[in-house]
């Protein structure tokens, strides 16, 4: 077993090595695009203008062109958005284009794609990754039951006492027992993200299915002018108090409907489960996610799990 974790851990050396470099680095990617981006800089406005950055960035557009928002992303003054042909760009809180790039141009895109698929794509690199995950979970499991027999001798020495093989051996064992925790818990909801969708299938479809949104429809008064953004965010606000409006869905082409994701009022899924849906001149369709068993929650905690973007008491707009 000792040789298993000695030569399975050196030919995962420059995995770890650039996994670990690359996600130390991504955890302070808020800080480097409030560096970078003077917009970013800037105090939420105290109005609400989501409905003015709304309509400016689809009239900045050509039609089609816009397939998603992310608002204030990063918890930032700033949006992100999702354009065709894999292009996107920074807008301010009042919806003024800063920026545009296609996949990668910018750093904190290349550094990501380079930490989740090691640049070599979405089936390549993403099962590498994969993979390389799977295999670091079991030789840190498997260098656990080799210190087990000298766990009464732990003196959390981190730093060898010399050059020593044995002193070098011994601190190498006692500094990766004092982090196996972190570290499994970090590796572990990384593989959950590369795999997400087995992943469900083995904790949560095996244990307990998903308990669906409510899905209400709602008729509109005649004549409602829902397509005035400011008319259309005001009745998100309506249906979901102290909600936070976190992304809009813009019409595709053929279609009127746009909808707006919402992260209702105790929810920690930043992403917004919930959503308001302006299907046609005269209908809302609005999904309300009820309450989760446990593992279903927790699968929905792995990314802010993973990169330490857990929810705090203060937060953006």
């Amino acid at each position: 077993m000792q040789k298993i974790h000695r030569y399975l851990g050196l030919v995962l050396s420059g995995f770890i090595l650039v996994i670990s470099v690359t996600g130390v680095m991504l955890v302070w990617k808020r800080e480097y695009l409030w560096v970078t981006i003077p917009a970013a800089r800037e105090l939420p406005s105290p109005n609400n203008v989501l409905p003015l950055a709304a309509a400016k960035i689809k009239s900045t557009y050509a039609p089609n062109e816009v397939i998603f928002v992310r608002f204030y992303a990063e918890r930032l003054s700033i949006h992100k958005v999702f354009l065709t042909e894999r292009r996107y760009a920074w807008h301010d809180q009042n919806g003024e284009q800063l920026e545009v790039w296609s996949a990668n141009e910018r750093f904190e895109d290349w550094l990501l794609d380079l930490h989740h698929r090691l640049l070599l794509g979405n089936t390549t690199g993403l099962n590498l990754v994969g993979m390389n995950g799977l295999l670091l979970v079991f030789i840190m499991l498997l260098g656990l039951v080799l210190w087990w027999p000298w766990r009464h001798n732990y003196r959390a020495n981190l730093v060898p006492k010399s050059g020593m093989h044995d002193h070098i051996r011994k601190s190498h064992a006692e500094t990766g027992v004092s982090v196996i925790l972190p570290a499994l818990l970090i590796v572990v909801t990384g593989v959950i993200l590369v795999y997400p969708t087995e992943s469900r299938m083995l904790l949560r479809d095996g244990f307990s299915k998903p308990v669906p949104p409510v899905t209400q429809v709602l008729e509109l008064p005649e004549n409602t002018p829902f397509v005035d953004w400011q008319n259309a965010v005001e009745m998100v606000h309506q249906q979901f108090p102290g909600g936070k409006i976190q992304w809009l869905s813009y019409p595709r082409e053929g279609s009127k409907a746009f909808t707006f994701g919402v992260q209702a009022l105790g929810s920690w899924n930043r992403m917004g489960s919930s959503s308001v849906k302006f299907s046609d001149e005269s209908t809302l369709i609005i999904k309300r996610q009820t309450e989760q068993t446990t593992i279903n929650q927790a699968l929905d905690y792995m990314y802010p799990l993973h990169g330490g973007k857990l929810p705090t008491l203060i937060d953006l707009p």
